[in-house]
């Protein structure tokens, strides 16, 4: 999985991690240096949006702000805190002005690959992560981030096709069924993008590249969401990755990717 040159096309990727780093907490946190506070405020702060909006980091952090390892930082380490659908990276070391002064971490791409990256070209290897990509921690029935890693030799859905492919974890050797109830949706793949080797479902193109207000309370296109059991809703983390993403082609399973089965 170390080599990238692979597609993705289908999921709709939710980073929820609530274990495994110290200092996580059951309730929302403020962000917690200046830079997250207003990489978060632009966003997320105006709750009149919410009714047509989605969350892009949360309704706040879920930890406190910690020092985690990376090569290239200040000593070794940088400051990170961990948010709903992402992680806030403090990258002032290099990129003083805003909005490059916080990137936000390709958690995805390290829970599919299993290498966490601890630097610019440095990389821990580890097992990919059998956790669901979506919905409750405790459903185990559902696509996890393993399963993922065996989609990435999957050709890129033509543009204008519609999407009626639902995902199998669970068969024994298809990994994708036809679905008549997903067809009936006529949702399309939109867009491929030859940078991540994907195909954006129409939806999530429409969300990727609306312009507009964003304080008050102007709509933006609901997004879809893959089949799971859950108690919160998906979303995605637009903030530029920069110097984290190891090349253009890792990028594409960064905090989000766009879902072609919408259910």
């Amino acid at each position: 999985m170390r080599h990238c040159h692979r597609r993705l096309s289908g999921i709709i990727v939710l980073v929820l991690i609530v274990a495994g780093f110290p200092a996580l907490s059951a309730s929302a946190l403020a962000p917690q240096t200046t830079t997250f506070q207003r990489t978060w405020e632009r966003t997320d702060l105006n709750p009149a949006v919410r009714p047509h909006n989605t969350w892009i980091w949360g309704p706040g952090a879920f930890s406190s702000t910690m020092l985690e390892e990376y090569a290239e930082a200040p000593g070794g380490w940088r400051v990170v805190q961990y948010f709903d659908k992402s992680r806030m990276e403090d990258n002032s070391y290099r990129a003083p002005d805003a909005p490059w002064d916080v990137s936000n971490g390709l958690l995805v791409n390290e829970l599919v690959s299993g290498e966490m990256q601890v630097g610019d070209y440095a990389f821990e290897t580890r097992e990919p992560a059998r956790t669901g990509i979506a919905g409750d921690l405790d459903d185990t029935s559902g696509v996890t981030y393993w399963f993922m890693g065996l989609l990435l030799d999957l050709p890129a859905a033509p543009e204008g096709g519609i999407i009626n492919r639902i995902l199998t974890p669970d068969a024994a050797s298809n990994l994708y069924e036809s679905s008549d109830t997903l067809a009936a949706f006529s949702i399309t793949d939109a867009h491929y993008v030859p940078e991540t080797q994907h195909t954006v479902a129409q939806p999530f193109w429409d969300f990727m590249t609306a312009s507009g207000q964003v304080y008050g309370t102007a709509p933006t296109p609901t997004p879809h969401c893959s089949r799971a059991r859950t108690t919160q809703p998906a979303s995605r983390s637009p903030t530029p990755t920069g110097p984290t993403s190891r090349s253009a082609k890792r990028s594409r399973t960064s905090s989000f990717s766009a879902s072609s089965a919408a259910a």
